[in-house]
């Protein structure tokens, strides 16, 4: 499910987080600035909203991260031969 904006308590409700709702908005906050989630919180209304992202395969950004895989998997094996 993808979700535009929600609430701090859906969020603990759907991990199963018994904290209260500030330890949510702890959490909620750190996944944020760890970059595990792209979104910011409405304190005063107790809201995530996730932040617009554009279409990531209209870039060249997917290639260039399967690239370095390859390129990573090719040096492996060439160093183990």
């Amino acid at each position: 499910l993808a979700y535009s904006s929600i609430s701090l308590a859906d969020v603990a409700a759907k991990l199963g987080l018994s904290e209260s709702a500030d330890d949510v908005e702890c959490i909620v906050a750190k996944a944020i600035r760890d970059g595990g989630i792209d979104a910011a919180v409405d304190h005063e209304r107790q809201l995530m909203y996730s932040r617009e992202t554009a279409d990531i395969y209209s870039t060249q950004e997917p290639q260039a991260a399967f690239h370095a895989r390859i390129a990573f998997c090719l040096d492996t094996h060439n160093e183990a031969v």
